[in-house]
């Protein structure tokens, strides 16, 4: 699982998955790297009202050798009433895992392999735990209609910056409450040249009361200071892993593959 994945092994992975991984559909919350992760959402939610074409499914949350995390999808159609008593009908499952525990300031650091296919949404974010926001993406993706995560951001003409689509964000409320966003920024080719859904690459985020900075694979890429982080401060937030659609107009060719977490709180918190 630690070397590059390539589309022939899919038929061997999905073989192997198949008869040899610890399947987690029959239990709520299982360990993983030190600690404790559920398969839906806060409160047992197993769905998004602004995402009915899928649900949350255990079948897509397994543990491979060498415990990689691995999130699938799957055509797995279901049938889901939402707390607020309506009920939605959607057609396939999606992988997605939330610990358990909420976290305070320190660093947070995953090795990851995006998931290979066509308008894909996978994610590893945080998101606060009493209330939203707060919230820290610190790795958001997309891959395009042809599959890749490669893109051109053009932040002014005629410049053209290549970037991949594996985004940042900060989301908070402003004093007057009202939800404000620092934006998605893309991740520069410059920085970072592998593709993600190639190699494992390592994103990092380090939370002070005062001041957010992202890197990949140990290279600063953006920092965010008391402007933005007044609103954030040490609010405890979950921690999301999960692999999406952004429609039913999708491609799934192999999983998101995660082989590490890790946690540091700041020395003294």
């Amino acid at each position: 699982m630690n070397k590059q994945f390539k589309p022939k092994d899919v038929p061997r992975l999905q073989s192997f998955l198949a008869s040899r991984l610890e399947k987690l559909s029959q239990v709520s919350t299982f360990n993983w790297m030190g600690y404790d992760w559920q398969v839906c959402m806060e409160g047992g939610r197993l769905i998004h009202p602004q995402h009915p074409h899928e649900w949350y499914s255990p079948d897509c949350v397994q543990i491979a050798e060498n415990n990689v995390l691995c999130l699938s999808i799957k055509e797995q159609p279901n049938v889901i009433k939402y707390w607020d008593g309506t009920i939605y009908y959607p057609k396939i499952g999606v992988g997605i895992v939330r610990s358990e525990q909420s976290f305070g300031l320190g660093t947070f650091t995953a090795k990851i392999q995006l998931a290979k296919g066509c308008n894909l949404w996978p994610s590893f974010w945080l998101t606060g735990s009493e209330s939203w926001p707060p919230e820290i993406d610190i790795c958001e993706s997309w891959s395009d209609k042809k599959g890749s995560y490669f893109t051109f951001t053009i932040p002014q003409f005629p410049w053209l910056v290549p970037s991949w689509d594996t985004t940042y964000n900060v989301h908070y409320n402003d004093i007057q409450g009202v939800h404000q966003s620092t934006g998605s920024r893309r991740v520069s080719w410059c920085k970072q040249r592998n593709s993600p859904d190639s190699k494992f690459i390592e994103y990092q985020v380090e939370r002070h009361a005062d001041l957010v900075i992202f890197r990949v694979n140990g290279k600063i890429i953006k920092t965010y200071g008391h402007d933005v982080c007044q609103f954030v401060g040490d609010a405890p937030m979950y921690v999301i892993f999960n692999l999406w659609t952004e429609s039913l107009d999708y491609k799934y060719d192999s999983p998101m593959l995660i082989k590490e977490f890790k946690y540091e709180p700041l020395a003294g918190v």
